[in-house]
């Protein structure tokens, strides 16, 4: 129904002093109309309005303080870079809201977050004055992410020895550092879900190999013989090597 209509079924033309109807002018009604359609927009600006804070206090009210306990500290070590954007990611998705970032529950949420940095992190964000999550992700990754690229990575990853007189334990060590590495390039460049899911573990797998064939013998050897199936694995043995040789030498003296 048109505005014109409505007004005609609502009889809005007054009345004369005789009790005739009088036409209103057309000037007056479109004023009235105007009246009307700005009524009508008001209304619809409150109601938006009110449904836009009510979603935003339905958001607050989920939040609690405790669940920035989960937030790891950052330093600005690169190999710790991506465990600490990872869990502020996961944060921010579920209570940060991207259509009005410079509301208090999103300032309070990022301070929040820049209360956990420490060291150079804290003041190279401090010095970048960032206001938004994506300024402060970016800032990181910028200045502290490890700035081999992915195929560099995997070329340390692969000719990974084990030193003379180097532990078995440090060989480990090492070749889980570089991992995380790569894994924190592949979750930061690649955007599809199934093509992280595949290179993470495809690089495992390749730690794995490189692991086995980098340590030196007799360790190696027997570590290969007994067929890890993951790192994890692996260390185990190693472990229980290392118990039965010391055990040996201890009986042998």
């Amino acid at each position: 129904m048109s505005l014109e209509t409505l007004f005609e079924n609502l009889s809005l033309s007054p009345l004369t002093d005789s009790g005739e109807v009088k036409n209103l002018p057309l000037i007056s009604q479109n004023n009235s109309l105007h009246i009307l359609e700005s009524s009508i927009q008001t209304s619809n600006q409150i109601i938006n309005s009110k449904i836009s804070l009510t979603s935003e206090n339905q958001i607050m009210a989920q939040f609690k303080p405790e669940y920035l306990s989960c937030v790891p500290q950052f330093d600005g070590n690169p190999n710790e870079l991506n465990r600490f954007l990872s869990t502020c990611d996961s944060i921010i998705t579920a209570f940060y809201d991207a259509t009005n970032p410079n509301n208090f529950h999103n300032v309070y949420l990022l301070n929040s977050l820049i209360g956990k940095l420490t060291g150079s992190a804290k003041v190279v964000v401090n010095i970048q004055s960032v206001t938004t999550w994506n300024e402060l992700k970016d800032t990181l990754y910028r200045n502290f992410a490890d700035q081999r690229d992915e195929a560099c990575l995997n070329r340390d990853l692969v000719l990974l020895k084990q030193f003379p007189n180097e532990k078995p334990q440090q060989v480990f060590d090492r070749c889980l550092q570089i991992l995380n590495l790569i894994c924190s390039y592949v979750d930061i460049h690649e955007e599809q879900v199934e093509a992280k899911i595949l290179k993470r573990d495809l690089y495992n797998k390749l730690t794995l190999k490189t692991f086995l064939s980098g340590l030196t013998e007799p360790m190696g050897k027997t570590i290969r013989c007994m067929r890890p199936t993951d790192m994890n694995q692996a260390l185990q043995f190693i472990i229980q090597e290392e118990n039965i040789q010391y055990y040996q030498n201890f009986t042998n003296l």
